[in-house]
């Protein structure tokens, strides 16, 4: 009976102690903490009411054991990982570390510790490092300062059309492309609408010409080959060639040159080359009639005075100083009616009848001769025409067989042409096939001109030997022959021609210009087209481009 009485007090007993362990809300853990309900956290048959290590519900039924805690599905240590730094949704910054819990600046010395990254150098001053010069730190890394990484903010700089972005000193800039420039934050096209750092529009321009933005600033340039006057645009009335020069009188008086200027032909008070027409200094818009020789120019004035600049060798310019004037000088003070030149001499009518002349041939300075002539014409050789006939003084081997009929001469240097009855005729050198019968020969007698028939206005003879000749037809259109080297023929081509050959696009011709191996000619309508060489800038086109068929001048 003991015995059994024993027996029952020891199951009595287990049984208590199954049912504390057991019980809901009383038990506790292996450390003797009371547990979260009737199970350990490391218990893997927890149920859905388990919590994290922040105290927050798990999401999946299942507790990580301690230190960790659940964040985002993943079991992390808040105490040290940079992502969830003392919680899951704080996260340190990347040049920071998370230390027991909290973001905290690094405290590794690189003099003992790991060494430093890509692009630093440890500041042996406090064991930090630091980004090497040209770079600049950008999060963790040190980069160098660019478009993409601007300044310490590490700026990406936004990008913008016709131009790109810069980064200087730390800010985004931008900078525009060639052409292009900077309005209101925006790249524009420099133009009238939008011209100069200010994005000024530009005037309304005077008749015939068009607005332009020139330099960052307001201007204009006239149109179709007219030219810039003192009060606007221009109509040329009149047209001449030097050498490699070529001079217009303007419809208001006025004289511009271009071209070779290196002895003052130019007369703009330098010796600098023009490939635009330049004005010539000190005329005041009286001119009334211009003449251009070899590397000289000279005017009329409607007071009647002569006025000439440009080389002044072997007295052309008619003065007593032998150097260059690089602007208009007095040649003749009063009463000059008609005014003609050649390659050196050139002669001056006054209103009582007697001719002056001078250059070489003629002597030095302006001097009275007997002559008494309605044209002339000074070359190598010095040729004159009146009442019709033509007579060359220092041309021996001219056999003077024009006796009658001519009605237009030209002869600047080593051959002649005139017109006879509506028909062109020529004589002299013959080396390019500048006389135009067919043949290459030089000539003492006159020859006819092949293709022309009588339709012809005018005809001009070119200055040089190397030379080319054209003739101005009735109906206003222009065809050249002989050299055509450079192009001054206008064909399009190199191509030398013996017979006359048309100039292609050229209508309503006034009146044509030659020099050496360039060709301008002067529409009705009082615009300029010029062809043939161009090293000098003498077609005024504004370059120095050789042109093989008409170009337009820049009038300004």
């Amino acid at each position: 009976m003991q015995r059994l009485t024993s027996l029952f007090l020891t199951l009595i007993s287990l049984c208590a102690c199954s049912s504390q362990t057991f019980s809901s809300g009383d038990a506790t853990a292996a450390d003797g903490a009371i547990t979260a309900d009737s199970r350990t956290l490391g218990d893997s048959g927890a149920t859905s009411d388990a919590t994290n290590a922040d105290g927050s519900a798990a999401l999946d039924g299942t507790a990580c054991s301690l230190p960790l805690a659940l964040c985002g599905g993943e079991c992390v240590d808040t105490s040290k990982d940079d992502r969830h730094c003392g919680k899951c949704d704080r996260s340190c910054d990347p040049t920071q570390l998370c230390q027991a819990g909290a973001c905290k600046e690094p405290t590794s010395d690189c003099r003992t510790g790991p060494g430093c990254g890509k692009d630093e150098i440890c500041n042996l001053a406090n064991g930090q490092c630091k980004c090497v010069t040209g770079t600049h730190r950008c999060g963790s890394s040190c980069v160098k300062e660019s478009p993409q990484s601007c300044g310490p903010n590490c700026l990406q700089c936004p990008s913008t059309n016709n131009g790109f972005a810069v980064c200087e000193n730390g800010a985004c800039a931008t900078r525009c492309n060639t052409g292009f420039h900077s309005c209101s934050g925006s790249c524009v096209t420099e133009g009238p609408q939008s011209c100069g750092a200010s994005c000024q529009v530009c005037p309304s321009p005077p008749v015939g010409a068009d607005a332009i933005c020139q330099s960052g600033a307001c201007s204009y340039r006239c149109r179709d080959g007219l030219l810039k006057c003192q009060s606007g645009c221009c109509k040329a009335v009149d047209l001449a060639a030097g050498l490699d020069h070529t001079c217009a009188l303007t419809s208001d008086g006025g004289v511009k040159c271009w071209g070779k200027n290196d002895v003052g032909q130019l007369g703009d008070g330098t010796r600098t080359n023009r490939s635009q027409p330049t004005f010539v200094s000190g005329l005041n818009g009286q001119v009334a009639e211009i003449k251009v020789g070899i590397r000289f120019s000279c005017a009329r004035t409607t007071a009647g005075q002569l006025k000439c600049w440009g080389s002044n060798h072997a007295y052309r310019l008619g003065i007593a100083a032998s150097s260059d004037q690089l602007k208009p000088v007095t040649t003749i003070s009063a009463d000059v009616i008609k005014i003609d030149r050649g390659f050196n001499a050139s002669l001056a009518k006054q209103k009582n009848g007697t001719t002056l002349s001078w250059g070489p041939g003629f002597g030095t300075l302006p001097s009275p001769t007997l002559l008494d002539i309605d044209a002339t014409s000074l070359g190598f050789n010095t040729c004159y025409l009146f009442n019709g006939a033509i007579s060359c003084s220092s041309w021996s081997e001219y056999d003077d067989s024009i006796k009658s009929g001519a009605s237009w001469l030209s002869a600047p240097a080593s051959h002649g042409c005139a017109v006879v009855a509506g028909a062109a005729k020529c004589w002299g050198y013959n080396n390019h096939g500048q006389l135009g019968d067919g043949t290459n020969g030089y000539r003492t007698t006159v020859a006819d001109v092949t293709g022309l028939g009588s339709g012809v206005n005018r005809v001009y003879a070119g200055t040089g030997e190397h030379a080319h000749s054209c003739a101005l037809l009735t109906n206003g259109s222009a065809k050249c022959w002989g050299n055509n080297y450079f192009g001054e023929l206008g064909d399009g081509t190199k191509t030398e021609r013996h017979t006359p050959i048309a100039v292609p696009g050229l209508s309503n011709v006034k009146q044509l210009a030659l020099g050496a191996n360039h060709t301008c000619a002067l529409l009705n309508d009082g615009s300029i087209r010029c062809w043939g060489r161009n090293s000098s800038g003498q077609l005024g086109d504004g370059t120095t481009t050789l042109r093989s068929t008409p170009v337009a001048l820049i009038g300004d």
